[in-house]
This record gives C-alpha cells, sequence and structure tokens, in this order.
C-alpha cells in the first residue's frame, strides 16, 4: 500500500478519536423550554441508538449539577445504553428563575427533556433531592421505567411522626431563608463527608452547592418538606436502593423502603460521604451495570380471584378481611404489589380481588403464613366459592396506545 495512503488513513483515524468524546465536559449542551421561557440544559449520549436501548437518566441532588456524573460517564460512555444528564431548574447551566421549585416544576423539566428526545421508559438514577423528584416524574408522568437511588432523601407522614420529628423538619427546611443561606449551605456540604471521603469529592460539592441562588435554594427546601410531597405511594417496579449510614438513617430504613418498593435491590454502607457514586465509584457503576442488565428471574405476577355466595356474603368476606387488618398485613409482606377488592355492577354476589406479587416466590411465602388460615376460615364462615385466573405481563403493543388516555 502507498505510504501517503497509509499516513491519510492513520491522520483520519487520530481525527475520528479526538471527536470521541472523553469527559462528560466534552458532550454537546442542549436546551430545552418548559414553563413560558425557562430553559433546561441537558446532554445526551449515544442519542441515535436503536428504541430497544435502556436510557439511564441522571438526576443530580441540591446545590449540584450534572457533573456529579462525571464517573458514571466514564463507565457507561462505551456501553450499549443511552447516558441523558440533565441540570434542574435553579442549577448548572439551567435558568434560575424567581419561582416555586416544587417536585412539580421540577418533573415538568424531565419530562419536558423525555418528550423532546422521544424516550418514554427510562431507568431513573437519583442522588439525594434527585430521588424524590425522579419518583415523583414516576409518580405523575406517562414515563415508566425503573428507579435507583442514591442516599436519597425521604420525609415520611404516615401518621405516627410525633410533633418533634414535625418541628425538626420544618426548621430544616427554613435553615436556607436568610442571608446567611451561603454559610449554611457551606456548613452543611461539610456534614456530608463520610470517615474517608476523598477530598476531590467535597472540593466539587463546596465548588457548586453554596453558589446556590439563596432564593433557591429557599425554596427547594421549603417545598421539599412539605406534607403534601410524600403521599408514602408504593412503586411497583424494579429499584435499588444504596445508602450510607453516615447520612444518619433510622434502624428501620430498609423495613421503610421495603414498604415503598416491594421490588428492591438494597443496599447500606457504613461510613462513606453522601456522594456514594462518586466517592465509590467503581463499586457503585458495576452494582448499577448488574441492575441494568440482568435478566429478571423474578416476573410479576398478577391473581384475580372472583369470589361469589349469597346473601351479600362476598361484600361481608372482603369487608372482614378488610377491617380485622388481614389486608394491611398482607400488603406489608415483601413481594406484594396490590391486594385490591371490586365488586362486580354486573353481579353484586361478586367481588374480586385483584391479588398481584413480584414473583412466584413471593407468592408462596405467602401461602406459608399463618394467615393463609385465616382467609380460608372466613372463606368457609361466608360460604364463597371461587374462580382464579393468573397473567404475567406483556409489553403494551403501540396499535394499542390511541386507545388509551393518560
Amino acid at each position: 500500500m502507498n505510504r501517503n495512503i497509509i499516513i491519510l488513513l492513520l491522520t483520519m483515524l487520530l481525527v475520528g478519536c479526538s471527536h470521541q468524546p472523553q469527559t462528560l465536559d466534552d458532550v454537546k449542551s442542549e436546551f430545552i423550554t418548559v414553563d413560558e421561557g425557562v430553559k433546561i440544559h441537558y446532554k445526551i449520549w449515544n442519542k441515535t441508538a436503536n428504541t430497544e436501548v435502556k436510557t439511564l437518566c441522571f438526576i443530580h441532588g441540591f446545590g449540584c449539577d450534572m457533573n456529579t456524573w462525571e464517573k458514571q460517564f466514564e463507565a457507561f460512555r462505551d456501553e450499549d445504553v443511552r447516558l441523558l444528564f440533565i441540570d434542574l431548574p435553579g442549577y448548572g447551566k439551567s435558568d434560575k428563575p424567581v419561582t416555586d421549585y416544587t417536585f412539580d416544576f421540577f418533573a415538568r423539566a424531565i419530562d419536558g427533556v423525555l418528550n423532546a428526545n422521544g424516550i418514554t421508559d427510562a431507568v431513573f438514577v437519583g442522588h439525594s433531592l434527585g430521588t424524590p423528584v425522579c419518583r415523583h416524574t414516576l409518580m405523575t408522568t406517562a414515563h415508566g421505567g425503573d428507579l435507583v437511588d442514591i442516599d436519597g432523601v425521604y420525609c415520611f407522614y404516615d401518621g405516627s411522626e410525633t410533633p418533634e420529628y414535625v418541628e425538626a423538619v420544618k426548621q430544616f427546611g427554613h435553615s436556607f431563608d436568610g442571608p446567611d443561606c451561603r454559610e449554611v449551605i457551606t456548613g452543611f456540604v461539610s456534614s456530608l463527608a463520610g470517615k474517608e471521603t476523598p477530598q476531590w469529592v467535597t472540593d466539587y460539592a463546596m465548588s457548586v452547592m453554596p453558589e446556590t441562588p439563596q432564593y433557591v435554594a429557599s425554596s427547594t427546601m421549603q417545598h421539599l418538606v412539605e406534607r403534601k410531597w410524600w403521599p408514602n405511594c408504593r412503586l411497583s417496579l424494579p429499584v435499588m436502593v444504596i445508602c450510607t449510614q453516615n447520612s444518619g438513617l433510622e434502624p428501620d430504613n430498609e423495613q421503610k423502603m421495603r414498604a415503598l418498593y416491594p421490588q428492591l435491590d438494597y443496599t447500606e454502607l457504613k461510613d462513606c460521604g453522601h456522594f456514594i457514586h462518586m466517592e465509590q465509584a467503581e463499586m457503585f457503576n458495576e452494582k448499577l451495570k448488574e441492575f441494568i442488565t440482568i435478566k429478571k428471574k423474578e416476573m410479576p405476577i398478577t391473581v384475580n380471584i372472583k369470589y361469589t355466595g349469597t346473601d351479600g356474603n362476598a361484600l361481608k368476606f372482603a369487608e372482614e378481611m378488610t377491617a380485622s387488618g388481614t389486608v394491611a398485613a398482607i400488603r406489608a409482606e415483601e413481594g406484594n404489589l396490590r391486594y385490591e377488592y371490586y365488586q362486580s355492577l354486573d353481579d353484586p354476589e361478586t367481588v374480586l380481588l385483584i391479588d398481584s406479587w413480584a414473583s412466584q416466590e413471593a407468592i408462596d411465602r405467602h401461602h406459608a403464613t399463618p394467615m393463609m388460615a385465616t382467609i380460608a376460615a372466613l372463606r368457609e364462615k361466608y360460604d364463597l366459592h371461587m374462580t382464579v385466573t393468573r397473567y404475567t405481563p406483556a409489553d403494551q403493543p403501540e396499535t394499542d396506545e390511541r386507545f388509551i388516555r393518560k
């Protein structure tokens, strides 16, 4: 081969390689507009991948920006996935209007970016504040997917909270209100480091978090602790939680997480700081890769049970199941996704139970509990007869979408 041709080919190869982004900073910035003029900054890698490729949507925490995900970009840029990084409004290079920084506002921004890029479902990866923002997006928009929670923020309002807890949460929400907000944030950042947190992680946090405009910080935190944003709804989808005791976890944190997420992969660290995905990036990235690539052996199963009797006995059975606390106990079981009774409009003597579980293994565990004897006794008491139908999930054909009003 001609020597000049060889040199030309090598030059073209080197030029081509130079266009391959090596860092997240090398990826082109893009913008969309929401709420009549608010610009939202985002970056997307592998944008033209086919529709079957998973999208990882990364949402940063309070005071941060998309640069917190640099280690994740480096780990996943050569994988067969689409990477989406978003600066929430008020943070990073997104606009910072004087407005209410609510979960709804943040979710509209994420929804807008996803829709602009034709993305329906994603693996939502949220750090700190980003976790409840991702939860709210999954609960209030048409987007589905999985959830990855990195030391996420939670407020638990379930009726058992003490006045002291409510007051402490309220005080925290208002601690960013005054002119000394920058100093408050600086002290807050210092509390996030663990025993072995690298200095570069703290340096990143110190370089961005105290720069948050006071009105953005105050509004974000005030709305963060509002009761109305915390319905404690269960999300029946695959969830990975990785958290650290350094953040002051309650002893029953895993139990609380399993109540919210029946399909849960839970990891609790001891000495790691708040920025787990930065501080222990290699460990986190491996867990994330495993989470998104494993073919789930456990397939959700829904069992429809029709109870039929006479003299209103089917409805009486359902009412006693509920009043006795049996229904609540079943819903609290690990792996239960849904346990609800419905009465037929066509046949008032029939009640339908929709009983959903994360897997056959979860059903088997349920069948081994003492409450099965209680249920059987109630069926005998009300002389009910049953018909049972089992279902497993199937992908919804695109042709069905036009008949569904979301």
